[in-house]
């Protein structure tokens, strides 16, 4: 169980992260307002498809004017702000076009929230321990973590994507592998993090019909993105999105603030080989790391240990990574204290137990996320947390396997 201690500085992190999280909602209210926030890329979107405009729904000229019409108050905003998306996304903002800009942005933000609670109740319901803790405790948790507060703040997309994986861990742990893999491929609105986390779920020796539920699912997602934008833009999609990587978006990509291996090598200048081979080997390598510790397992490490190390490790490979698509950690950290009596059994070393524990306080620790983001603009150091975070997990489950593996063989 969680010492005293752990719980008081718990509860004063979480206070100063409501408490922060708050104040920025109410100094940048009139901001929301305008139109600053991300969800103006998702409505504008949504407002060209809505008018039969699909073709062009990556021009930039079509992008600026929607844009323009729903937001022209924004100052900062010389060009358009990328909509990089695939094509099929936009269908799901469609309805929230029927109302005004900022009547739009509230509705899509209950929407997230009414999705956060759901995502709560999937893994509770599954969990002895977590059925312990309150509705309302937990709830503080998910909303004073500030990846997920940013997630609402910005309108952004990616609290659908946890529900979605959290949807995939529940359908596994029920052994509906093809329903998980439907599901997951849903979520191919955001293919760097999917992708590589689907992989890693194949590595943890689960069925072909988890593989055939990704394939058709992510194969259902192609063809409504061709009926939306037509053949012709749907191939030259790749293309388009990898020229907004190479330009950064027009400034709204900083990869020294991206938490992941792309931006803890970004002190390599960006767009030069050196950067594009030591991000890719360095991506192989870790994604490797943790398919061999999933394959060497033969299947005796559990689910919920599989799925954290599968998550972090799907995170810290993605190219493009912001402070908001974090808001995925909030699973691994369910699970983690799911799975509390393990990580914390004395026959580990307090060095490893801190590993474990040390990030999720800095992962909590509002205050500094926000000065590393705002003022030193150097989220990147994160991406250094994660992996020791990662390292620290891993370093259990290998131990944890080897432990096991000697039970096997001493009752064989």
């Amino acid at each position: 169980m969680l010492s005293l201690a752990y719980k008081r500085v718990f509860v004063v992190l979480l206070a100063t992260g409501m408490a922060l999280n708050f104040f920025l909602t109410w100094s940048d209210w009139g901001e929301l307002r305008r139109g600053y926030a991300d969800f103006t890329i998702f409505y504008s979107a949504a407002q060209i498809v809505r008018s039969a405009r699909g073709e062009d729904l990556y021009d930039v000229q079509t992008q600026w004017q929607a844009q323009l019409a729903s937001a022209p108050d924004v100052s900062i905003r010389h060009g358009a702000l990328p909509y990089n998306h695939p094509p099929f996304e936009a269908l799901i903002f469609v309805p929230f076009t029927f109302l005004p800009y900022f009547s739009a942005y509230l509705a899509w933000g209950a929407v997230n929230i009414a999705i956060l609670l759901i995502v709560i109740w999937l893994v509770r319901r599954r969990s002895e321990r977590l059925r312990k803790v309150s509705w309302p405790v937990l709830s503080l948790i998910a909303f004073s973590f500030f990846p997920v507060f940013m997630c609402l703040f910005q309108g952004q997309d990616v609290i659908l994507l946890l529900l979605l994986i959290t949807g995939a861990y529940t359908f596994i742990k029920d052994r509906s592998d093809l329903k998980a893999g439907l599901v997951l491929g849903a979520g191919m609105f955001r293919p760097q993090l999917v992708l590589p986390l689907a992989l890693l779920v194949l590595c943890m020796k689960r069925t072909k019909r988890f593989a055939a539920g990704v394939v058709l699912s992510t194969a259902a997602m192609a063809a409504v993105s061709i009926a939306v934008v037509g053949w012709r833009s749907f191939v030259a999609y790749p293309k388009y999105v990898w020229k907004i990587e190479r330009a950064l978006g027009n400034g709204a990509i900083v990869p020294s603030n991206m938490p992941n291996l792309r931006g803890l090598f970004s002190f390599l200048h960006e767009g030069s080989l050196s950067a594009f081979v030591v991000t890719g080997l360095s991506s192989i390598l870790l994604f490797a790391y943790a398919a061999r510790l999933f394959r060497s397992s033969q299947g005796r490490l559990n689910l919920e240990s599989s799925f954290i190390v599968a998550v972090l490790v799907a995170l810290l490979v993605s190219y493009h990574l912001l402070i908001y698509d974090l808001a995925l950690l909030f699973l691994p950290l369910l699970l983690i204290y799911q799975e509390w009596d393990a990580f914390s059994n004395r026959v580990f070393s307090a060095a490893r137990s801190w590993m474990v524990v040390g990030p999720i306080g800095f992962l909590f620790c509002t205050p500094l996320l926000m000065w590393l983001w705002l003022h030193w603009a150097h989220f990147n150091v994160v991406a250094i947390v994660l992996l020791a975070w990662l390292l620290g997990i891993c370093s259990f489950l290998a131990r944890e396997n080897a432990r096991r593996s000697e039970i096997l063989v001493t009752r064989a």
